[in-house]
This record gives C-alpha cells, structure tokens and sequence, in this order.
C-alpha cells in the first residue's frame, strides 16, 4: 500500500475511533444525568405532594383539589393523576396520552395522623427518551459531517506530499542512470523544494566534476592529478559541513514544532479539565436550586390557599398552625440549598480561574486541595471511592495554583477511571510536608491495581497507554511531568507494583508566607 493511503486510511480510522469515543461518553454522561433528574424529581414529589393536598382534603376543598391537579398536569412527564377518598373511591382523575415506560408513585394523604385518601402519578419517561434520541441523531451527523471533511483534507494533504517525491526519486534514479535532464516538469513548494534543488545541485556537480576528472587525466600529470583529488577531497568534506549545518537548522526548526505542539497538548488538557469543572458546577447546583424552586412554588400555593381563607372568613386555629409550619419548612428549605448552591459557586470560582491562568498568587495550600476536590464532587459522590487530605492547615505558599490543580485532577480522575476500574472500594490520599525551608513536597497515593514494572518504566512517555481500547490517549502522565519539571521547576518520582496501588512524590520550590508554618 502506498503511503499515501497508509497516511489517509491511519488519520481517519484514528479520528473516527476518538469522536466515537467521546460521544459514547456523552451519550452516557448525558443519559445518566437525566435519569437521575427523573429520580430526583418523582422524590421531591413524592415528599411534597402529600402535604399539599391534606390541607383541601381535609377541608373538603375540591375546587383547591382540582387546581393542584391542573398545576401538575401541566408537568409534561406526568400522564395520569388519580386523587382518591379514604374508602377508595376517585375524587379525581386526569389522564393525558403518552409513551415510553409508565412509573406510577402511590403516595398517602394524612392529615394530623388522620387518612384522608390517596393520590395516585403516573410518570412517563417519553421526554427522557425523546431528549436522548435528539442527541444521538445530532451527533451521528456531525461525525458524518467530520469525517467527510476530514477525509478530504487528509487525501488533499497525503497526495500533495507523496507526489512530489516520487518525481523527486524518479529524478535520483535518471541521475543515477545517466539519462539526459526531465525534471522540467516538477513543481515543488515548501521543504521539498530545498530538497529538488539540492539533487539538481549534485547533478550540476557530478556533471562538472566528471569533465573535471576527465581534462585532469588527459593534459595534466601525476603531481596536477592528484593536487585536484585533494581539492575535491576538501570541497566535499566542506559541501558536508555545509550540508550538516542545514540539516542542523532543520532538526531546530522541528524541534520548535514539537515544543509547540507540546503547549498545544498542554493547553487542550487545561480545556478539558474546565470542561468537566463545568460540567460539575451544572449538575451540583441544578439540585439545590431545583430543591428552592419547588419550595417557593409550594409557598405560593399554600399562600393562596390561606389568602383565600382568609378572605372567606373560614379560618381556624388549625389551619393557620398548619400554614405557618409550612412556611417555615419551606424557608428553612430555600435558606438551606440557596447557601448550599453560594458556597458551591464559590469554591468553583477560584479553580476554573486557576486551571484558565498560569499565574503564581499565594493561596493556603490545605483549603485549595478541598476546593480541588470538591469541583470533582459530581464524578466522585457517583462511586464507592474515599479521598482524604492530609495537609496542615496553617501552610500558605506562593505558587502556581493552576497547574498543582491540573496535576491533581489529572492523578484523581486516572485513579477513578483505571486504578480502581469497578473495584467495590478503594481509597485516595493527598498528604503534604514542608521537606526544606523553600521546598515542598505533595504525595499522591492510592490502592488500586497498579502497574507492572514494564508499564512503570513507559510511564512518562508520551502516547504510551494500555487502555488506548477504553479511551486512554497516553498523554496525561506525560503532561503532569512537563507541569511538575517545567513550570513548577520540580521534579516527580513514581512508585508502583501489580495491587499495590500507585505513589507519586512531587519535590518543588515554594516561597512560604509564614516560614514558621513548616517548622
């Protein structure tokens, strides 16, 4: 197979598997996130809808009945709302058309110890499935879209490259066989046009030389034939310098490239690393302002509904006892999850601001290692795993908290995804120590499976992986060591052996705020 084909059939096949990776991924994440909204929503429910309808059931209020049933049929995941008396019998019913899986939330009505009746949800997942279904459809024709694109663009690029030097070896090969010049016709751009001119060049030369050779032979002597030897000797040994100091300002100018492509790398893992802290601040305060908004709508209800008491001049001593325990549970409730949802926005914050910065601010060194942690709170509380920080917590350093983020992340999410893989339990600890009056040193260890001593001495290469089949890329391990040598100025040593987990020591120079911290 042709170059060009080996470089156009590999780029693809490896685009394709990555983009399928990550929209399995997803897919997965997305279809999680949205059964747990279902579960969370029929729970909340399930608390609260009792406690609404005991008050109009109670007080035979069918009109406040039916306007808490037309409020909840307005919920497009609810097909079916029975409300019943305590003998059984239907006060009443809603019912809407739907599809998808029916889930129906028995749920009982007592009022002061007293059954008042029953109601009766029946939940339908047709949203969830539909939402899903939308996704999919959305990203199987982005990948069409992307694939096609990038099958040009790769076929443009590997005939461009390949066809040029073909003409070029074909141009060696007259060359070499004496045939009269053809090379009119090739057209060059870029690197490869240094490389045509320098085989024209040695054409030009071996043409001069050889009728050099040929005039030293016939009308000079011995003396003279071996003085223009000599000659060519050290115009060759110089044509060599030359050659080799071009070819030492071609391995520089790669070198940069890759330097480059190296920030490049860096800078896509920081992206990634902000993409899931955002995706965490999503889904961790989506519950608790979730929790206040259905509080506040069961406020305004139970307002009304005691307004409207008021009004008709029906009150009593109950219902008013009734009425201010719930608004008191209600604001107890939104005061709870509004502070819950401020200090999750704050911790947030200040690490998405970091891993964006490459700064060097002071920070106390304990309390960012918990705001590390706790922005993985939503992959984390998902699984059976413990992390603990041994830190003290009187340690404030001056350094370069974007990157000790990124380091971190990097060593959680490594354990959770491939250290650990579906063990029933495992445990993470972080611990930290002053080892100098300017140095500081961060262990990392966990319990997991391990690696064997083949793997461990591969790995901070980069693209080395043994999971490339689930997703790894073999670069993270690789990226944390330019972290630690490069912008930290430290250096990293790994541990490791088959079920004995994994242990990283990272050594750095640090500037203590408080010397006396470390003593």
């Amino acid at each position: 197979m042709k170059i060009s084909n080996r470089l156009f059939f590999r780029i693809t096949l490896s685009a394709f598997a990555l983009i399928m990776a990550f929209m399995f991924l997803f897919l997965r994440t997305m279809a999680s996130d949205e059964n747990e909204r279902f579960e969370s929503k029929i729970t909340v429910y399930s608390s609260m809808l009792p406690r609404l309808f005991a008050s109009p059931m109670y007080n035979l209020d069918d009109r406040m009945v039916d306007y808490l049933v037309s409020a909840l049929e307005v919920d497009p995941e609810i097909s079916r709302i029975e409300v019943k008396n305590e003998r059984g019998g239907t006060i009443l019913m809603r019912t809407k058309n739907a599809s998808g899986i029916p889930l129906v939330s028995k749920m009982d009505v007592v009022h002061e110890g007293v059954s008042l009746g029953a109601l009766n949800i029946e939940y339908s997942d047709a949203l969830v499935q539909s939402r899903l279904k939308q996704t999919v459809f959305y990203y199987l024709a982005m990948l069409a879209a992307l694939l096609t694109v990038l099958g040009v663009i790769v076929f443009w690029t590997s005939f461009s490259i390949t066809r040029p030097l073909y003409q070029i070896v074909d141009l060696v090969r007259q060359i070499s066989a004496g045939e009269p010049e053809g090379d009119a016709k090739i057209v060059v751009q870029g690197e490869l046009s240094i490389l045509l001119a320098a085989v024209r060049s040695m054409r030009s030369e071996l043409v001069e030389r050889e009728a050099s050779v040929l005039k030293a032979k016939d009308d000079v002597f011995k003396h003279e034939l071996e003085s223009t030897l000599a000659k060519q000797q050290l115009d060759l040994e110089r044509e060599a310098h030359l050659k080799t100091e071009a070819l030492r300002g071609e391995l520089q100018t790669t070198l940069d490239n890759l330097k480059a492509a190296q920030q490049q790398l860096v800078m896509s893992e920081k992206m990634a690393s902000l993409g899931s802290l955002v995706a965490g601040v999503a889904h961790e305060i989506n519950t608790p302002l979730g929790n206040s908004l259905v509080s506040a709508s069961y406020l305004s209800d139970q307002s009304r509904g005691f307004l409207a008491m008021v009004d008709s001049g029906s009150i009593n001593r109950s219902q008013l006892e009734d009425y201010t325990r719930a608004i008191q549970t209600a604001t107890e409730l939104i005061g709870t999850n509004l502070h819950r949802a401020a200090e999750l926005v704050r911790g947030f914050k200040q690490v998405s601001v970091d891993q964006t910065s490459d700064a060097e601010r002071v920070f106390n060194l304990n309390d960012y290692l918990a705001s590390i942690v706790n922005s993985l709170h939503h992959q984390i509380k998902k699984t059976p795993y413990k992390i603990t920080i041994d830190c003290p917590a009187d340690i404030s350093i001056a350094s370069y908290p974007g990157a000790i983020s990124q380091i971190m992340t990097n060593f959680i999410m490594n354990s959770l995804k491939h250290g650990f893989r579906d063990r029933p339990e495992g445990t993470i600890l972080i611990h930290a120590r002053c080892v100098e009056p300017d140095s500081l040193e961060l262990t990392y260890r966990d319990d997991g499976y391990g690696m064997d001593a083949e793997t461990l001495s591969h790995h901070f290469e980069p693209f080395y992986t043994t999971m490339r089949n689930t997703g790894g890329s073999g670069l993270g391990a690789y990226i944390v060591y330019n972290l630690v040598t490069q912008r930290l100025k430290g250096s990293i040593h790994v541990e490791s052996a088959p079920e004995k987990g994994i242990m990283y020591i990272i050594q750095f120079p640090v500037q203590f705020t408080d010397p006396g911290a470390c003593s």
